[in-house]
């Protein structure tokens, strides 16, 4: 299924309305108001029936600019405002696939950003997320660009704010124009099956995987193996508070209780790697307040010893670490848990198919 399709890939980018969203925008009824306002503004539609409806407020807006200026100010302001009560009414609507929230948090917890690019305006897109808040890096409505999907621009500016090459991006998308752009790029692209797309159309782009929904994107994702060795006491206790207070923790998380980190063994932390873990983390007392005097201080050397041998086997340090945890201190259990987790992501080679 598509192995190396998140190999290397450093974001992803989604369309939303019929990607992210159910897609209930009827393009029909936007059509036909422009249309209806190009005939009283003494615009023809002649040479203009493939055009988005976007792109024909455009291409009517220089057309009338050649004649009168404020007319072509006019007609943008009546023509936008009509598109957008259309999205507004809409959005009041709209309901996001039960499956894209788990998939946005596992992306972005492999160190994978995110990013929403949609022609919809800014203000319907504020009423569908303040429904069901979606976690990503960037947003780009209509209203923060010059120019839009198809329009390379739309991307390119999305991926300069997030500081990606488009080689390592993957555009997600429910019609061919989504496709188009990501390919003209040089992104990766999927496609799903939940929108304006049909696999009939999809085969004329050609993108690099066809889904059928966009849940199925997290079929590429593999399973992260994050080992935590607690110690008994302070670390302990706080990953009991973070379960008390709701904290999350990443998927794939395994805590294993010890008594103290000073017993630990250079051998049982790199068996942990034998057997499959990307990541390994040793959370004890902070030092002066190991309940055995010099556990912390023990736990220490066996952790330079450790990650000197995990280095000659090729383990890099960011799979290796070690911290303190303060007695109770949910907080930042779950936080050094999620910064550990998020470096291990950074060098993703080996979690992807």
């Amino acid at each position: 299924m598509g192995s190396g399709l998140l190999r290397d890939i450093e974001a992803v980018l989604f369309d939303l309305d019929g990607t992210l969203v159910h897609l209930n925008l009827d393009f029909g009824r936007m059509r036909a108001g422009v249309e209806a306002l190009m005939l009283q503004y003494g615009l023809s539609m002649e040479g203009r029936s493939a055009l988005y409806v976007l792109e024909l407020i455009e291409d009517a807006v220089q057309e009338l600019k050649t004649k009168d200026e404020e007319k072509a100010r006019a007609f943008r302001q009546e023509a936008e405002a009509a598109i957008v009560a259309i999205e507004l009414e809409a959005a009041a609507q709209v309901r996001v696939y039960p499956e894209v929230p788990e998939l946005l948090r596992r992306l972005r917890d492999r160190g994978i950003k995110v990013a929403i690019i949609t022609r919809n305006c800014r203000a319907a897109v504020e009423r569908i997320l303040a429904e069901t808040p979606l976690a990503c890096d960037v947003l780009l409505t209509r209203d923060e660009v010059t120019a839009v999907k198809p329009n390379p621009e739309h991307l390119l500016t999305a991926l300069r704010v997030l500081d990606v090459k488009p080689q390592q991006a993957l555009m997600v998308g429910d019609h061919p124009l989504d496709i188009e752009v990501g390919r003209a790029v040089g992104a990766r692209t999927a496609a799903v099956l939940t929108g304006a797309g049909t696999p009939e159309r999809f085969s004329e782009v050609q993108p690099d995987v066809i889904l059928t929904q966009v849940g199925d994107l997290g079929e590429y994702l593999t399973d992260l193996k994050v080992i935590v060795f607690t110690c008994n006491w302070n670390a302990w206790s706080g990953l009991e508070t973070a379960g008390y207070q709701r904290l999350p923790l990443p998927a794939g998380v395994r805590p294993i209780q010890v008594m103290c980190l000073g017993r630990l063994h250079s051998g049982l932390v790199l068996k942990a790697f034998e057997l499959g873990a990307d990541g390994v983390l040793m959370l004890g007392c902070p030092p002066g307040e190991c309940h055995y005097e010099f556990g912390n201080w023990r736990a220490g050397e066996l952790f330079e010893e450790t990650r000197a041998l995990a280095r000659l086997l090729g383990i890099g340090e960011e799979r290796l670490q070690l911290g303190w945890v303060a007695a109770g201190d949910g907080r930042a259990f779950a936080e050094k848990v999620q910064e550990f987790v998020q470096g291990v992501a950074g060098s993703r080679s080996w979690l992807m198919r």
